[in-house]
Order: C-alpha cells, then sequence, then structure tokens
C-alpha cells in the first residue's frame, strides 16, 4: 500500500528525517499542525511511522498530557485518510468501548485518551473484549494513553501483550522546550527576543498547551516582543505562567536584582523597598494590590512610594540610581 510519509508532510523536511516530533499548539479542537525535531519523542513518531506502513500492527504510545500524544494520532489520520481514500477518524477509547459498533468494522482504529476507560470497569471489560476481536482478526490498532508504559500492561487489556509495541512521548527538556515555544510562536505570527523564549521554556508552568496559552495572552497586548526592552512587561503579564515552578517567582528577581546594585543616595534619599515597587508596578506593569501583598504593605502605601520615586526622577542621580536597578533586572531576568 502506498502512503504518505507523516513525518515529512507539509514540513518542507527532506525524506529520512526522522527525529521529528508533534508540538502541540491546542486549540479547543486539540488538533495542532506544527512539528519540531524532538529527540524526547524520536521513538515514538517512528512507531507511527512504521504504524502507517502497516510494520506494526498494534502500537500504543503513553506520556504526560499536552506534549502530543493526540496530535500523533491526527497525523497518522491524515495520512491513512489519504493514502487509502477513505475517512480514518481519531476515536475516544471511553465511546469506542461502549460503542455498538463491531469492533472490526474498521480496518484502522486509532484510539485516544486510554486512561478514561479504566475508571469504568464495565467499559474496561469491553474494551479489553473489542481489542482481543481486532487482534484476532489482524485489525491495525493504535492506541495512546497518559501514563507510562508499566501501567499500560498491568490493566490486563492486551490478550497477547507481546503483540504491542509501546513507546513514550517523553516530557521535553528545557532546550527542546525552547523549541516547541519557538515553532508556537512563530505559527501564531508572534515576534519572541531569545531572552523571553529562554523565560517561557526555563519557568513556563504546564504543557504545550499552557505554552501556547501564555503566548495567546501576549499577543492580546501586541505581536512583536523581540525587544531586550519588552522582557520585564512580558514577564508582569506571563506571571500566572511562570510563578510557582521550581520555587521561581519574578517578584523575587526584581528584589534580588535591585539589592545587587542598589547604593544609598544621599541627594534623592530613594530606598531599595521604594524603587523595587517603582519597577514592579511601572516595567513589570503588576498592580498595585500585587505589588503591596509582596512588599507586606498597603496598596496606598505602594503609590505613594512610586508617586515619590516618579517625582524624584529629574534629579541625575536618582535618575540614575532608578536605571541602573532596571538594568540590573533586565540582566537578572536574561540569566535567569
Amino acid at each position: 500500500m502506498a502512503v504518505t510519509d507523516f513525518r515529512t508532510q507539509n514540513t518542507g523536511l527532506k525524506q529520512g528525517e526522522n527525529r521529528l516530533s508533534a508540538v502541540l499548539c491546542a486549540s479547543s479542537a486539540m488538533v495542532v499542525s506544527q512539528f519540531a525535531a524532538l529527540p524526547s519523542n524520536s521513538r515514538a513518531i517512528k512507531l507511527a511511522d512504521q504504524f502507517v506502513k502497516e510494520i506494526h500492527q498494534f502500537a500504543a504510545v503513553v506520556g504526560p498530557s499536552g506534549w502530543g500524544k493526540s496530535e500523533l494520532l491526527q497525523s497518522i489520520s491524515r495520512s491513512l485518510t489519504e493514502a487509502t481514500g477513505i475517512s480514518v477518524p481519531v476515536a475516544h477509547a471511553l465511546t469506542w468501548a461502549n460503542s455498538r459498533e463491531k469492533a472490526c468494522a474498521q480496518q484502522f482504529l486509532l484510539l485516544d485518551d486510554l486512561q478514561d476507560v479504566f475508571r469504568h470497569p464495565r467499559a474496561k471489560h469491553q474494551l479489553k473484549l473489542r481489542l482481543h476481536q481486532r487482534a484476532r482478526f489482524k485489525r491495525p490498532t493504535f492506541v495512546t494513553m497518559v501514563g507510562q508504559s508499566h501501567e499500560l500492561i498491568t490493566q490486563g487489556i492486551f490478550a497477547c501483550p507481546l503483540s504491542w509495541r509501546i513507546e513514550s512521548i517523553n516530557e521535553p527538556t528545557c532546550p527542546e522546550r525552547e523549541f516547541i515555544v519557538k515553532q508556537i510562536a512563530e505559527s501564531e505570527r508572534i515576534k519572541l527576543s531569545p531572552q523571553l523564549t529562554h523565560l517561557l521554556a526555563t519557568h513556563m508552568n504546564g504543557n504545550g498547551r499552557s505554552i501556547r496559552g501564555a503566548l495567546l495572552r501576549l499577543r492580546l497586548v501586541k505581536t512583536d516582543w523581540s525587544a531586550l526592552s519588552d522582557l520585564g512587561t512580558a514577564s508582569g503579564i506571563l506571571m500566572p505562567y511562570l510563578i510557582g515552578e521550581n520555587g521561581w517567582d519574578l517578584r523575587d528577581v526584581v528584589r534580588d536584582a535591585v539589592h545587587s546594585v542598589y547604593m544609598p543616595c544621599a541627594e534623592c534619599g530613594l530606598t531599595e523597598t521604594e524603587i523595587c515597587a517603582y519597577i514592579l508596578r511601572n516595567d513589570i506593569e503588576l498592580r498595585e494590590d500585587e505589588v503591596a501583598a509582596f512588599l507586606r504593605m498597603t496598596p496606598g502605601q505602594v503609590y505613594r512610594q512610586i508617586q515619590r520615586t516618579a517625582t524624584l526622577m529629574h534629579q541625575p542621580a536618582c535618575s540614575q540610581l532608578v536605571a541602573d536597578c532596571q538594568n540590573a533586572v533586565l540582566k537578572a531576568l536574561s540569566d535567569d
């Protein structure tokens, strides 16, 4: 059977470049059309390719939520539909398990979210029987599940486990996440600076869907974030996505950066806390109540400190001190 190699389909890649993985640019339908070279996912991609070429008839891919399993199935679906001329849809595992349709009604079966079935004993039993029927009649079947390979095996839904090939889609490393951020930003036509890309990849909570959500949040403000001076503002906008990962907190970065360069100025008398409040409000663009909660003061006190700092900015010594602190914050965010 002539098939389309979905690894190179619509990507501009040369035949044989098989170290590819789907980048999940989540939409409401969870469908993605972007591909990125991710070594951590290459074995799963290779297995999908082998399934399309009928090298393996029974295949499963497991891994964490949000890193490409559903898109992998969509890619297989598109390739098989194009190759056979017959629609090969992706089915939800729980729906298919409870379906009255004959187990072998379709030549190719693509099942997503297998883990949803395991919470329903009757559906799990039905799934086991129906998959066994497909195995008996050698109907090609590809399934995905959130979890690990041993969790899939111990569920006991495969009548002959040795006939199934199981691979994993692993959570991407930080360099791979940077590549994913770049790919999603490009697909959404958003320009990012290298520093902002690194910040997102390093301190972003969540998965591919979260990355896309964060980038769409940026796009609501503007599409060009390529200037280094935008780093502080972008960080403030994305703080709900960034805060908490490995204990990293944007506000701590600002405070530590200010502390590292602050020198008391007898001429203007600005305090370290006043400069910190000024940068958090004016550069990072946090709300006054957010700044107040972090600095353990009232919003009114924050407002007065910011106004005092702004009033003193006409003095060269004060202006220079604040500028030094602002540069230190940008450097800390760039290097973090």
